[in-house]
C-alpha cells in the first residue's frame, strides 16, 4: 500500500491511498478528504490556522465530496452504540458504520463483487446513542444511512457491485 497527502483545500485535507499486488496491479485505488475537528469545541478547524510547513506533493490528490441520497429508504432496523464501537475520541470508529451497513445488505448483494465504496460522516454518534438504519436498493447501488431518532442523519454510504 503506498499513501501520500495531496494538499489542503479550504478546510479539507486530501489524502491517496493505492494498493497493489505483487505484480504492481491496482487493487484498491481511494481518494479521502478529512477535516480538522476541534476534540472539545467540534469546530472545524481550517490548516490556515496552524503553522506547518506543507510538504509538497508531485500527484496532488483531485478528491471531492460526492454528495448522494437515499430517495425513499426503509428502515431496517435501530441500532445502539456500545463500548467496544467506540474509538480513542469517546466517539464510534469510523469502520463501525461501514459494519452496519454491511449487515443490512442483502446476501444476494454481498455475494457479487464490490465495486465503489462512498461513505460521507456527518454527526458524530457516541456509545449510548441511537440511530434507525435505513436502507434503498437500485438494481446493484445500496444506499444507507443512519439517522438519530429525530430525523437527523449521521452517516451516509453507498456501495455498488457488479
Amino acid at each position: 500500500m503506498t499513501t501520500w497527502e495531496g494538499g489542503t483545500k479550504g478546510s479539507q485535507f486530501t489524502r491517496k491511498f493505492v494498493v497493489k499486488d505483487t505484480d504492481g496491479n491496482i487493487l484498491c485505488d481511494v481518494d479521502t478528504m478529512w477535516a480538522l475537528v476541534n476534540p472539545h469545541s467540534h469546530k472545524i478547524c481550517r490548516p490556515s490556522e496552524y503553522i506547518y510547513e506543507q510538504i509538497p506533493c508531485e500527484d496532488k490528490v483531485e478528491a471531492k465530496v460526492i454528495k448522494f441520497k437515499a430517495e425513499a429508504p426503509e428502515k431496517i432496523k435501530d441500532y445502539t452504540f456500545v463500548y467496544s464501537d467506540i474509538d480513542a475520541n469517546g466517539h464510534v470508529n469510523n469502520g463501525v458504520y461501514l459494519r452496519l451497513m454491511s449487515d443490512i445488505i442483502p446476501q444476494e448483494l454481498t455475494d457479487k463483487h464490490l465495486k465503489t465504496l462512498r461513505i460521507n460522516f456527518i454527526h458524530e454518534c457516541r456509545q449510548g446513542e441511537t440511530v434507525g438504519l435505513y436502507l434503498e436498493i437500485n438494481d446493484k447501488i445500496c444506499t444507507a444511512e443512519g439517522r438519530f431518532p429525530d430525523g437527523k442523519v449521521s452517516f451516509e454510504a453507498q456501495a455498488e457491485f457488479v
